[in-house]
This record gives C-alpha cells, sequence and structure tokens, in this order.
C-alpha cells in the first residue's frame, strides 16, 4: 500500500494497483432502507411451536463476528405476516440500543423495527466491504454527530441515508474486504484461544467445590472488613487504586489495605462478581473485602469463590444485594494449606496465560481499527 496525496478523495492507505479518486455520494444514493416491523402485541405472537419462524432480536446477535445463526425465539406465522422478512445473506443494520451496527443473516427470519435491511446495493458494493465500511470512523463518527442531542439512542432512516460515503471500484472494495477478513478471522482464531483457556480454569474452578466433602464454611476461612473509604475521598490522581464495581475508580494517598484480598461485589447489576486485589489499597462500600484466616490459601479461596453461585444469597428487589453473614455460611472444600497453595499456583498460571491473550486480542483489535482508519473516507 502507498500513500495518496490528501487532496484527493482518496484514504490514507491504498493498494499500488488501484488509483483514481473516489465518488462521493449519499448513502441513499446506492442503498435502499426497509424498516422491520413488529406484530403487537407481540407476546401474542412468540411461540414455541416447530413451525414458528426466526425472530431476530439485539441479544441474538453473535458475540464475536457478524453472522447471524440463530435466535432465542420465534414468532407465528401469523405474526410474520406483520413483519419483515430476511433473508440468509442480507444485510441487517440496528438503528436502537447499540445502534448503527451490521450483521450478516445466516439464517431466514423476521426483524422487528429496531433494525433496517439493506436492499439493493449490489450494483455498489461487495457486501463484505459495506458492512466494514459501516463499522468504520467515516460512517460511525456521522451518526454519532447525526444522532447527537437525542434522548433515546437511535438512528432514523433519515440519517443513515443522508451519510455521505466514498466509493471506490468494486475491485478495490474486495481487495480491502479480504485484508480486514484476515484480519477478522486472526481476532476470531484469538478469541478461540482466550475462551478455551477460560473454559479450562471455569471447570477447573467449579471441580473445586465438587471434590470431596465441602468441609468450611467461608467465615471459617475468610474475613470480612468494611470500607471506611467514601467515595468523595477517591482522588484523580495518588500513590494506590481505590477499588469500586467496575474495578479501579481512583486513587488514594492513605490506602486502607495493605496485602492481597479478595473484592466481591456486594450490591448493583454485578452482584457476586469477584476479583483479586494485592499491594496497598483501598475499596469503597460497593465491595466487600475478604482476606485469608489461618491456614488458608487466599488465591484459593479466590478461585473457590470466583464460580460461585451468589444467587440464593440476593436479597431486595430494585438493588440486589449479598451479605456476608448469609453468604459467609456456604460451604467450599479446604485441602491441607500445602495442597491449596499447588491449586492456586496452577490457575495462577492459566489466569496468567489468559490476560497475555488478552493482551494480544487487545492489539489485534487495536490494529483493525487503525486499518479501518485508514482504508475508508
Amino acid at each position: 500500500m502507498e500513500k495518496n496525496n490528501k487532496t484527493l478523495n482518496v484514504p490514507n492507505l491504498r493498494f499500488p494497483e488501484f488509483s483514481g479518486e473516489w465518488e462521493k455520494t449519499r448513502f441513499e444514493n446506492v442503498v435502499s432502507l426497509q424498516r422491520g416491523s413488529s406484530p403487537r402485541p407481540i407476546i401474542e405472537y412468540i411461540t414455541k411451536s416447530s413451525d414458528g419462524v426466526n425472530w431476530v432480536k439485539i441479544g441474538d446477535m453473535p458475540k464475536y463476528g457478524r453472522l447471524v445463526t440463530s435466535t432465542e425465539e420465534k414468532i407465528t406465522k401469523e405474526g410474520a405476516k406483520k413483519s419483515r422478512r430476511v433473508n440468509v445473506g442480507d444485510l441487517i443494520l440496528s438503528n436502537s440500543m447499540s445502534y448503527g451496527q451490521p450483521y450478516i443473516m445466516n439464517i431466514d427470519g423476521y426483524i422487528h423495527d429496531g433494525w433496517f435491511v439493506l436492499k439493493n446495493f449490489e450494483k455498489s458494493f461487495d457486501r463484505d466491504y459495506l458492512c466494514n465500511l459501516l463499522i468504520s470512523p467515516a460512517v460511525q463518527n456521522q451518526y454519532r454527530r447525526l444522532a447527537a442531542g437525542g434522548v433515546v439512542q437511535n438512528i432514523s432512516s433519515d440519517l443513515v441515508n443522508s451519510v455521505i460515503i466514498s466509493l471506490p471500484s468494486i475491485k478495490e472494495q474486495q481487495k480491502i474486504a479480504s485484508v480486514l477478513n484476515i484480519i477478522d478471522d486472526r481476532i476470531a482464531t484469538q478469541r478461540k484461544v482466550i475462551e478455551k483457556y477460560e473454559s479450562l480454569i471455569r471447570g477447573l474452578c467449579e471441580n473445586l467445590t465438587r471434590q470431596g466433602t465441602a468441609n468450611k464454611t467461608i467465615d471459617e476461612c475468610l474475613e470480612c472488613h468494611s470500607s471506611t473509604l467514601q467515595e468523595s475521598a477517591v482522588l484523580d490522581v495518588g500513590r494506590y487504586p481505590v477499588y469500586g464495581a467496575t474495578g479501579v475508580c481512583g486513587y488514594t494517598d492513605a490506602p486502607e489495605a495493605s496485602g492481597d484480598g479478595i473484592l466481591i461485589i456486594k450490591d448493583g447489576a454485578s452482584v457476586g462478581v469477584t476479583y483479586f486485589a494485592n499491594g496497598s489499597y483501598s475499596s469503597i462500600g460497593t465491595l466487600n473485602r475478604l482476606t485469608a484466616k489461618e491456614g488458608i490459601n487466599l488465591r484459593y479461596a479466590y478461585y473457590c469463590l470466583k464460580v460461585m453461585n451468589f444467587a440464593p444469597f440476593k436479597t431486595g428487589l430494585a438493588i440486589p444485594h449479598i451479605y456476608f453473614k448469609d453468604y459467609g455460611k456456604h460451604k467450599i472444600w479446604c485441602p491441607p494449606l500445602e495442597q491449596q497453595s499447588r491449586i492456586a499456583d496452577a490457575l495462577t498460571n492459566i489466569d496468567n496465560m489468559i490476560h497475555i491473550e488478552k493482551s494480544l486480542l487487545e492489539q489485534l483489535n487495536s490494529q483493525k481499527r487503525y486499518v479501518l482508519n485508514q482504508l475508508f473516507i
């Protein structure tokens, strides 16, 4: 690839076999948008019958990649008459919630009005190129700018149609898409590696609670400490981290703890999420801070709690909450300290591998963001 004259309507990076400016046009001139629709009330059309048809929702979108392969719910054929059909190969675009995200249908189904289906683009676009164009800064920045100020985060058909895009030839689009597909394949492989490590450590951790007989309660193993730090005392800068429900939320120069600790979110949407802290640090009131009693390896206890089901100990309706006095009575398997330490060391090694692999994944994602920024205008 070579850098081109920026006074021309060409991207910063370009394959050397292509030349000439890209044509500027409005999205509506090269793509037809069709909005989905929903039979109402939708609850009357949801079915578990084998002759139901796929009902596409944002929750059905793949965790990785862009292919839609299944739906959680189906609607009746009668309901389908009041909706919009999409077929294998169709490109759909979310217009609410996580708006502006494109996906490719790998199944037939029906979409509600939170989706657009893109039609009649084949003369102007390679499908894979168009999918990447829609997630590029060249388009996403226009969505954000044009949607700014709205109370509800969504995009209208008028907004999408008004986006200005630049068109290379189909051959150049295919070349760009082929490079991005290679990066996507590498990202997908990296994610699978991470998932395998995470599945391994999850299985091993779950096995800790099944081996032998659970012989000690959590409160026999761990001491619970209440935080005295107020959120108002959290600084933007400081020597020591302060942990909150989302991880490190600020800093302090006067840490309340020195040494390792298990931190458990005790209230809110993420109640029961557990992580490990070491060194000198503080925590705010949304967390329980647990330290080890004699004969307990703290990291071993952490891995036991990491996969623990806290649901039976939740209280409260609007804001879920867990109390140490309740979940502290739950029993875990505690072998001799030496065995705990060996298990904890093995699991920590896997955790370290996951951290390394996630760093590699972030590098790949960073490369993808860079290429999207350089290859599209």
